[in-house]
């Protein structure tokens, strides 16, 4: 992993091995977060991230894949009948409260694809096709805090400003039903096409203590850095929140994305662009820009060191 500017004290020699094989990189000329139309599924070679992650080198390290660990994604939603991801997904309550539903057509996209590259199992002969996660044999605990950033809802602040609490209740859930890492989303304040919604900015005192919460009962706490680094670069929360570990976005080449958020709480970053990542539905695909794709991959790898060393704390981990 590489730092960009927190890292915890102290080494971890056991986990040597690991880190070099996941091989995070620092500094992306990417397009800005979007979500492009529907493709076809993905094989293991056209992963590049896979690759350039060393990931199938860590799986002969980390034989077990992630199996024991539950992984929260608090989302969008993860569509349970996509085909890389059946069997691994189980559902908490909607916090989001937004009325969007499975199915529609603002619910679920960040949420499955971000559940795919954490714990995607593929399918066909051998899985080699489509979404592959870090992760495979994981399990996904979804549990819907938020919108998707091209969300019309963005606009109500009577639903924004709800979504910082609504995270936070999403993090003791995912807490009490024995989630190890929790892949925290995009602060609600800077979703959206232009600047989000400043109802939403800034966090919430629930959501600080959830956040502490979580820590105090040794869960790996991973947010994306935030997609607004072409702007005014605003502080993100959850992201900036101490004991979270926060996640910028690099491209293909390895240099930092335009959009990733450059702030001082950003503590390393992963391939966040030019990514195909599963939909919901049973069979789609598409592809995403976003630091969540980032976080998503960090916390694939929080999820395969907590299953092949069970004994270690959580800041061991992050470390």
């Amino acid at each position: 992993m590489t730092e960009v500017s927190r890292l915890l004290r102290g080494t971890l020699p056991v986990l040597v091995a690991l880190a070099v094989a996941t091989g995070f990189v620092l500094p992306a000329n990417a397009a800005p977060p979007a979500r492009a139309p529907r493709t076809s599924a993905p094989d293991l070679a056209s992963q590049w991230w896979l690759t350039s992650l060393h990931v199938q080198q860590a799986w002969r390290a980390a034989s077990a894949k992630g199996a024991g660990v539950i992984v929260a994604v608090l989302s969008t939603g993860v569509s349970a009948s996509q085909q890389d991801l059946s069997g691994a997904v189980l559902t908490g309550p909607d916090y989001a409260a937004s009325g969007r539903v499975a199915g529609g057509p603002f619910w679920g996209f960040e949420g499955t694809a971000v559940a795919g590259l954490i714990a995607g199992h593929g399918h066909g002969a051998g899985g080699a096709s489509g979404s592959t996660g870090i992760a495979p044999r994981a399990r996904i605990l979804s549990v819907p805090v938020t919108l998707e950033y091209d969300d019309p809802l963005n606009s109500d602040a009577a639903i924004t400003k709800r979504l910082p609490d609504a995270i936070a209740a999403g993090i003791r859930y995912a807490v009490a039903h024995g989630a190890r890492v929790i892949a925290l989303p995009l602060d609600p304040g800077t979703l959206g096409l232009a600047v989000g919604d400043p109802a939403a900015a800034g966090g919430s005192a629930a959501e600080r203590s959830a956040v502490a919460y979580a820590v105090a009962h040794d869960v790996v706490l991973v947010a994306p850095a935030g997609d607004n680094g072409m702007g005014a670069g605003t502080v993100n929360y959850p992201a900036a929140y101490p004991g979270v570990l926060a996640v910028g976005a690099t491209a293909k080449g390895g240099q930092l994305a335009p959009f990733t958020n450059k702030s001082s709480y950003v503590a390393l970053t992963a391939p966040g662009t030019g990514l195909t990542v599963a939909a919901p539905g049973g069979d789609g695909y598409g592809t995403l820009a976003s630091t969540d794709m980032s976080a998503a991959l960090a916390a694939g790898v929080a999820a395969l060191i907590r299953s092949r060393f069970p004994g270690l704390t959580a800041a061991a981990v992050v470390q």
